[in-house]
């Protein structure tokens, strides 16, 4: 069923909660490449749909070109709109846990940037994956060091899956991704207003991830509670994924957080 154009009740949940945004709403790296350019997303989607775009995509991506920083409820907010996926921050007594911290480490540290300029210089206690897509993870080293003490939760077999995805498939995940993303194309009404599920995805530093996974009674942040590494054999051999991922720019190997026994 076509969708509703006159519509506007998912423009006004797009929206609902609104902060603030970056100004310019252009993320580079310390070298001036850019990684993200939110801003080109919303003026390549202002107005009526073009012949060259259908109107559902249209629609969709003037959505996911609504950038900044949310409150989703107390305590709870998310960074729309600076790369791919959403980062969530979730406060707590002693600072901020962030799940999800994008694809790229500059738009992972731009988005807490934003979020420290509204809700004051909170401390990172721990990052949480939800599964190991890249847009998930990749930009782990913008909101952590990569010897950091802050406890990094994932789901069991986080890295196995993350490994098969990204070494053993690399090559196919590569051409997809560059085909549904249209990677190689000019931002606008004749080459890319979106992909959908985001306006695009980032081009900065990925962190080559060697998580350990939390489960069983771990608490994030610290706590009482078990958890228990778990590392391919492959993985676990060589001490490090490291330049086998097939990933942009990776630059580091991001540790695991504190280990608990």
């Amino acid at each position: 069923m076509p969708a509703d154009m006159s519509d506007r009740t998912d423009f006004d949940n797009a929206n609902r909660g609104f902060m603030g945004r970056l100004s310019p709403g252009v993320i580079k790296t310390p070298d001036g490449r850019v990684v993200f350019d939110a801003d080109a997303f919303v003026t390549a989607t202002a107005g009526n749909a073009p012949d060259t775009v259908h109107p559902s995509l249209w629609r969709q991506s003037q959505l996911t070109a609504i950038h900044g920083l949310f409150e989703v409820t107390d305590g709870i907010y998310q960074i729309r709109g600076m790369d791919l996926s959403n980062m969530t921050l979730v406060e707590g007594e002693t600072g901020v846990i962030v799940i999800d911290p994008l694809i790229s480490a500059e738009c992972a540290a731009a988005g807490l940037a934003l979020y420290r300029e509204h809700r004051g210089d909170r401390p990172v206690t721990a990052v949480i994956y939800t599964h190991s897509h890249i847009d998930h993870f990749g930009g782990v080293l913008g909101v952590v060091d990569a010897d950091t003490d802050v406890s990094i939760v994932a789901p069991e077999h986080f890295l196995d899956h993350s490994v098969s995805e990204n070494v053993y498939a690399g090559g196919a995940m590569l051409r997809r991704g560059m085909y549904y993303a249209g990677a190689g194309l000019s931002i606008g009404t004749e080459g890319a207003v979106g992909i959908g599920l985001g306006s695009g995805s980032s081009s900065g530093t990925v962190g080559s991830n060697r998580a350990h996974t939390r489960h069983h009674s771990h608490r994030p942040g610290g706590g009482p509670g078990r958890c228990q590494d778990d590392l391919p054999g492959h993985a676990r051999d060589r001490g490090a994924l490291g330049d086998e991922l097939p990933l942009p720019r990776p630059t580091g190997i991001v540790h695991g957080g504190k280990r608990h026994t």
